[in-house]
């Protein structure tokens, strides 16, 4: 029985690591570009915070959200969906 919570346990630690290499990236781009949280979050219809959460790998991005955020950040949707799909598959 402890091996499968310790099992549990490490997939969490996982999966928050890999919406915070997404995260990374994200923001990554959008400091490239040198846009601020707000105008991005404007894009997705969500509020600053929520955006903030995207990036610190807090909060997971819907593929919609990933498929929106592409024009501004000038990159195509199959690059930002395979970086988002790419940090998913690793373990």
């Amino acid at each position: 029985m402890e091996n499968v919570l310790l099992t549990d346990d490490l997939s969490c630690i996982s999966d928050y690591r890999k919406h915070l290499l997404f995260g990374a990236k994200l923001r990554s781009l959008r400091v490239e570009r040198k846009m601020v949280q707000r105008e991005l979050a404007e894009k997705l219809n969500i509020d600053t915070p929520m955006f903030s959460k995207i990036e610190l790998g807090v909060h997971r991005a819907k593929r919609s959200q990933v498929v929106q955020l592409a024009k501004p950040l000038n990159v195509s949707e199959k690059k930002l969906l395979t970086l988002c799909a790419g940090e998913r598959r690793q373990t």
